[in-house]
């Protein structure tokens, strides 16, 4: 069967865009799966703003559940990925 292009999945209107700078950096090979997956989810959710709240609902939409939510910030923090202002 024909697909006309582009996807359905691309004519969404929130996307995010990833440089090659980020994808290939050691650093970034270095974190977990989850952790990679969190960042592109942050990203997404902040809307390109520098600070931004993300609440544990956000995360779950995603399928990040609340016990392996800290867990990923953490190691986002310790990576220098992200820095945390408040986290409740």
């Amino acid at each position: 069967m024909y697909r006309p292009y582009p996807p359905r999945w691309i004519t969404k209107k929130r996307f995010i865009q990833v440089g090659n700078s980020l994808l290939l950096s050691k650093q970034f090979h270095a974190l977990s799966t989850g952790s990679r997956f969190l960042y592109f989810c942050m990203a997404m959710e902040s809307g390109g703003r520098k600070n931004f709240i993300l609440p544990q609902k956000d995360a779950k939409k995603y399928g990040i559940a609340p016990s392996s939510l800290r867990k990923h910030i953490n190691e986002l923090e310790a990576a220098r990925f992200i820095s945390c202002l408040l986290y409740t």
